[in-house]
């Protein structure tokens, strides 16, 4: 049986602005101008009464003195199209042009074919290696005791960039590989992160040795540099502490030049290949050795504080012959005014904070039972009337796709830049304003703890 096509605010929209302007055929021609006819409603309040507005000076630029002729009414009503909410009345009011949705129809077409609207809009094609400089090996494996809060940042988003992506088609792989079982590994794992990890005994040291060839070999050597700085005994034996016998200088804005990248630091100059810069790399090497190269990226997430750095390690990369796209994801710093904490310390007072916010509202224990979900067959949706329902199908579980969809988006058409602006926090600020909505809904409407039976409430969303 062929799925159908969910529901989509923006074919919606679309439909609604080519039956205003009567010229759906032409499409393609006016799409930008489309956007401005029609606001979608999202507060309680304009929900009473309608779904969409067009508003009056809208009307009157289209029409004369704002008359909405009775066909254009009449075409709107009987919208229908790939994705487009079914129409139930219209009115012109002081305010514009109302139009409120079929919701029996539109709750029937979602709860019954709920699967479309949790997963992206689109499928995509292609290979994305995230890498989180946070979680390479300097001295030590780093540990939770050695996460600062703005690394630990970076790789939460890190796992969050890769799930999102992985549920767009991409083939996703992290970066760096960490030793099993490891303090860092155990930690992840308590936040839900399943990061890769390979056995303790594993060494990277042929691609090591591989990345320090390419570079010594590599046409952006600085030899003049190289030959003209005189060192000290001392500081051979240095150089050989790191585990380069013989220094290798590469010049970064050469490889900046000639591949013409854009908006990377202009002070990014001769750089001097260290053995954490080669471990790195080498890292890098292993985790795209099966990506196809014309459809690879890699994402760099990295805190403010760090980019400098990772810009120098993304150009050494280019300079020993990698030819993935490379962008970087920035993220802020994480400001705990006069504390000091790791992250280890930040997760156990997060859980100690939980607990007690839980044992507050509930006490220390809470028995009950979930009452089972009834399928979509069994439901009358017609019970559905309170404007909260509404919002969350409306504003949340609807649009939920296609909110899904806008990092793959980025990811294809954003301009070539270094940075890269995922918006990663768009789903985070979703999902803080959905539970503040359901939290209101629960509150009015007791769905768990009544006596009486719901035939159907929000218990599916």
């Amino acid at each position: 049986m062929e799925e159908a096509v969910p529901f989509s605010i923006v074919s919606t929209v679309k439909a609604l602005s080519g039956a205003l302007r009567r010229d759906a055929e032409h499409d393609a021609e006016i799409s930008r101008e489309r956007e401005k006819l029609w606001f979608k409603e999202s507060s309680a309040k304009n929900l009473r009464n309608r779904d969409f507005l067009s508003p009056n000076t809208v009307l009157t630029t289209l029409y004369a003195g704002g008359e909405v002729p009775s066909d254009v009414l009449s075409g709107i009503r009987s919208l229908r199209g790939s994705g487009v909410l079914p129409m139930g009345a219209t009115e012109v009011t002081a305010e514009g042009l109302r139009v409120c949705v079929d919701r029996c129809a539109a709750f029937k077409g979602v709860l019954c074919g709920i699967t479309p609207y949790l997963r992206p809009a689109a499928q995509r094609q292609g290979c994305v290696l995230i890498n989180c400089p946070a979680l390479h090996t300097k001295q030590t494996v780093p540990s939770p005791d050695t996460l600062a809060l703005g690394q630990l940042r970076t790789v939460l988003i890190a796992d969050h960039l890769g799930a999102q992506l992985r549920r767009q088609g991409y083939t996703v792989s992290f970066c760096p590989a960490l030793p099993q079982d490891s303090d860092i590994v155990n930690f992840l794992k308590t936040l839900g992160i399943d990061w890769p990890t390979v056995p303790v005994s594993w060494t990277n040291e042929d691609r090591e040795e591989k990345m320090k060839k390419a570079l010594e070999t590599s046409t952006y050597r600085d030899r003049e540099m190289e030959r003209g700085k005189r060192r000290s005994r001392g500081e051979e034996i240095e150089g050989e502490k790191r585990g380069i016998k013989e220094e290798v200088r590469i010049n970064l804005k050469q490889v900046l030049q000639d591949e013409n990248l854009q908006g990377y630091d202009p002070s990014l100059g001769t750089c001097t290949v260290q053995r954490e810069a080669l471990c790195h790399l080498a890292q890098l090497d292993s985790a795209t050795a099966d990506f196809s190269v014309s459809t690879a990226t890699a994402l760099h997430v990295t805190s403010c504080q760090d980019e400098f750095r990772q810009q120098q390690t993304a150009m050494l990369w280019r300079a020993a012959g990698a030819t993935a796209v490379q962008r970087l994801v920035i993220c802020g710093p994480v400001k705990t005014p006069g504390i000091q904490m790791n992250a280890a310390q930040y997760l156990q007072l997060r859980k100690a904070q939980m607990k007690e916010a839980s044992e507050m509202k509930y006490g220390d224990q809470v028995e009950g039972l979930y009452p089972e979900i009834p399928g979509g067959t069994e439901l009358d949706f017609s019970s559905l009337k309170e404007e909260g329902e509404w919002l969350l199908l409306f504003n949340y579980l609807i649009p939920f796709s296609e909110l899904l969809d806008q990092s793959g988006q980025i990811l294809e058409h954003e301009g070539g830049t270094a940075r890269v602006n995922l918006r990663t926090e768009q789903v985070c600020r979703f999902l803080v304003s959905l539970s503040k909505d359901f939290s209101s809904y629960y509150n009015r409407v007791h769905v768990l703890g009544g006596p009486q039976v719901c035939s159907v409430k929000c218990a599916p969303l």
